[in-house]
């Protein structure tokens, strides 16, 4: 999901959800404490978002 998603697909704050019916959605976490400037369930794909923070993958 995360090249159809944009930046959501690589943001430590997304979420994703699975909807009883089978379909997939990206929740921003952000939009929980400035819903003013992210929206909960944003449009896809994402290109820009100043709210982007890129998931670090640690290796053991």
């Amino acid at each position: 999901m995360a090249g159809e998603a944009g930046l959501c697909g690589l943001c430590v704050w997304a979420d994703v959800i699975r909807s009883g019916r089978g379909s997939t959605f990206l929740r921003c976490r952000r939009s929980e404490a400035e819903p003013q400037r992210f929206v909960k369930y944003p449009r896809l794909p994402r290109l820009e978002c100043d709210g982007f923070e890129a998931v670090s993958k640690v290796m053991p």
